[in-house]
């Protein structure tokens, strides 16, 4: 399976007698444990390194899953891909704060979020693309929680915020599609305070394939490009519009704007 001769023979012990997700698993509970324990004196780098090196061990698998048109060696990349994404999601800043900058790079290092970016002519990267938004989301959230108005913020927290910005300006030029399809649900989840600059670059993402145009030299036409942008609505919404509660929140509103009735409002409150 996979062989880590640089790090301790524990650990290689590990990954050689259980599967992928059980050996990740026992290293995030003795994460939580250091974590809880030392508090403020929690070493993070043994933990990032060790992370790095497993996703160091799969880079090929993912590297070659794409172009090989083989279609189960796409599915075990996805595989390996969104369980990642499910342990770096549990193991986010706003639980784990002493391990916030090395889970920054985790997620968007080289070996991990290309790959949840790309896209693939074999797989709908749709669900890739939906898990990283939670991620980024997470991330957001623990923005949200720590900076205030008028409050200085700490030289870490800046810091963090620093490196957030730069991963999103690259997000931004790579594939602001990506943004484009989420930037409602990122938006909504960052601070009011002190984070205009990320903001405005989530905002400022459009598709690739459409061509700004100048209004004035001509006369401005919104059209879709080639159905994709269609097809990215219709995948979007299906993370959203198909919730239960969608549908019941809908029938009230509708209620209340025909009625005007304080019950319904009521309800909808």
């Amino acid at each position: 399976m996979c062989s880590f001769s640089w790090y301790p023979a524990s650990v290689q012990k590990i990954f050689n007698i259980l599967d992928e997700e059980q050996a990740l698993k026992i290293i995030w509970e003795v994460l939580d444990e250091h974590h809880t324990e030392r508090l403020l004196d929690f070493n993070q780098i043994p933990f990032r390194r060790v992370f790095m090196g497993i996703l160091k061990q799969y880079y090929n698998v993912f590297k070659t899953a794409d172009s090989s048109g083989n279609l189960d060696v796409i599915k075990k990349s996805n595989e390996i891909l969104l369980m990642f994404s499910n342990l770096f999601k549990q193991m986010n800043p706003s639980v784990y704060p002493g391990f916030s900058f090395s889970w920054l790079e985790l997620v968007s290092s080289p070996f991990f979020m290309p790959f949840m970016l790309k896209s693939s002519s074999d797989f709908d990267n749709h669900e890739r693309w939906f898990k990283l938004q939670e991620l980024l989301t997470a991330l957001f959230l623990f923005f949200k929680e720590n900076i205030y108005d008028n409050c200085t913020s700490s030289p870490a927290l800046e810091k963090l915020f620093e490196g957030t910005l730069k991963l999103c300006l690259v997000v931004l030029h790579d594939y602001p599609e990506f943004f484009s399809m989420y930037y409602f649900e990122l938006i909504n989840h960052l601070p009011l305070y002190k984070t205009g600059d990320l903001r405005n670059s989530i905002l400022a993402a459009y598709p690739k394939a459409l061509r700004l145009p100048d209004p004035t030299v001509e006369i401005v036409k919104f059209e879709f490009a080639n159905g994709q942008a269609e097809q990215d609505r219709q995948a979007l919404l299906q993370y959203y519009v198909d919730e239960p509660d969608y549908y019941s929140l809908k029938t009230e509103l509708d209620k209340y704007l025909s009625s005007k009735s304080e019950d319904c409002l009521i309800k909808i409150c």
